[in-house]
């Protein structure tokens, strides 16, 4: 029984845990659940699938990805963002992975992460480049659209007018937007890090804009085949302002310190101490190189626009699943 439990630990010492966040979109669960379905089988023994899902929800996820460890555990209705997250980071693998309920990518990227586990010893995170995410937005953009898809979604980040929000001073922005007659990503965000002093660094003209949106959704569209199929992957080692941790992976142990440390905590969210935490190490970002994961919208534009957020989910759907 002893050797038993030992390899039992070995293995676990091996294994990636992904903490699932279903929300108000559990019907999202049904294109990552396909995707994750496809990982490889080798490495589907190496990961244990965490569903943390809200109040009633449960039963939508009574068909986990085949061959998959997976567990569901309900939370209350209340505001539970930050349960879901302690939950997370006590579980005893040794890397952890976060994932909101609309980030969407292939099988191909997960099996790279899975097989690339290890490069987290020595990095804040992992990710791969999601196409509303912030900092990698523009990087998504660059790699993946024509230069005329590009420039149309950049001509509405000009159109943006930073104020005062949350308690920050996000004026000084504007010299990059609307004072300005052409996006430079690598210019505004020195100014991002000089010149906004407060601890909420993850603003882009994106978070502001329904048009910008629209279009990012309308041509990734365009490019669904690159998104979902194999890649020539490479991880890239970047040094970044801020990050909206939509999704990470992470070593378990290193996101536990982040929620321990409470003098890097500004609210009642993990993002920013996970960012602060980032920059006290030191530790570099690890970006996949050519492995895109879309993110639909921001929640301030969601709950503005619900349908057209399920409309676009819909439209994948048919596009990869039904074709298959």
């Amino acid at each position: 029984m002893y050797v038993n439990d030992t390899y039992r630990d070995i293995q676990r010492k091996n294994m990636l845990s992904i903490n699932y966040l279903p929300h108000r979109r559990p019907e999202f669960h049904k294109l990552m659940f396909y995707f994750m379905g496809k990982i490889k089988p080798e490495n589907k023994q190496k990961i244990k699938l965490n569903i943390l899902t809200t109040g009633e929800n449960k039963q939508q996820f009574s068909n986990p990805p085949k061959d998959i460890k997976a567990v569901t555990t309900c939370f209350s209705d209340d505001n539970n963002y930050m349960q879901k997250i302690e939950f997370a980071t006590k579980q005893k693998e040794t890397y952890s992975i976060k994932l909101d309920e609309d980030i969407f990518f292939s099988n191909y990227v997960w099996d790279f992460i899975i097989e690339n586990m290890d490069k987290l010893d020595d990095a804040m995170f992992m990710s791969p480049i999601l196409s509303t995410g912030v900092s990698f937005i523009d990087d998504y953009m660059a790699r993946l659209f024509s230069d005329d898809e590009r420039k149309a979604v950049e001509a509405e980040f000009l159109k943006v007018k930073f104020t005062i929000s949350l308690g920050a001073d996000y004026r000084p922005l504007n010299k990059h937007t609307i004072e300005a007659s052409e996006w430079k990503p690598k210019d505004y965000w020195q100014t991002v890090k000089n010149e906004v002093k407060h601890a909420y660094k993850g603003v882009h003209p994106i978070r502001f804009s329904l048009e910008a949106h629209r279009l990012i959704n309308e041509f990734t569209m365009n490019h669904l085949d690159e998104i979902f199929s194999y890649g020539d992957f490479e991880i890239e080692s970047k040094d970044l302002v801020y990050f909206t941790n939509s999704f990470f992976a992470i070593r378990t142990d290193r996101w536990r310190t982040a929620i321990d440390r409470k003098d890097l905590f500004v609210d009642e969210f993990d993002e920013v101490p996970v960012n602060r935490l980032m920059n006290e190490s030191g530790l570099p970002a690890l970006v996949i190189k050519n492995g895109f994961a879309i993110h639909p919208f921001y929640n301030f534009v969601s709950k503005l626009m619900p349908r057209c957020e399920t409309n676009f989910y819909n439209s994948i759907v048919q596009r990869i699943v039904n074709n298959v």
